[in-house]
């Protein structure tokens, strides 16, 4: 319990330096079901019932579609996860993600997004052990001062 709050701590520290001006907040299913936030439109990152993430987005770009305009996009990023251990019985410990996230981004009404994405990444344990899982999620953004 002390790492997960020592991480949290970590991790509200970093994105508290960002000052940040457009957030926004909203429910996601990533790391288990739970809140998603992207800061700034380049870190995106979730809290979980399974875990916490964090990635930044290294590249990004419209998709000129006829009918949606600019609202559709595409984005490749890469982060850190980190899975809660499901007790320690028989030995089971916590897992560390290395995430490359690719996901598509479209937003709709005036502040709303959703998003999903698919999340190649190396967990990092005992044994290194490669996956690929998947993310969804529906933002409102705000501004702040």
């Amino acid at each position: 319990m002390r790492r997960t709050l020592l991480l949290l701590l970590l991790v509200a520290s970093t994105l508290s330096n960002l000052h940040a001006t457009k957030i926004g907040i909203g429910l996601a299913d990533d790391m288990g079901f739970g809140i998603g936030a992207q800061f700034n439109g380049i870190i995106n990152a979730q809290i979980g019932n399974a875990g916490i993430c964090a990635d930044y987005l290294v590249l990004q770009n419209k998709i000129k579609a006829k009918g949606i305009g600019d609202s559709l996009a595409w984005y490749v990023g890469g982060g850190l996860g980190y899975r809660w251990a499901h007790g320690y019985k028989g030995g089971k410990s916590a897992d560390i993600d290395v995430r490359i996230p690719v996901g598509l981004d479209l937003k709709f009404l005036h502040d709303w997004d959703v998003y999903v994405q698919l999340i190649p990444s190396l967990r990092i344990n005992n044994s290194l052990r490669f996956g690929i899982n998947g993310a969804i999620g529906v933002r409102y953004f705000f501004i702040t001062q």
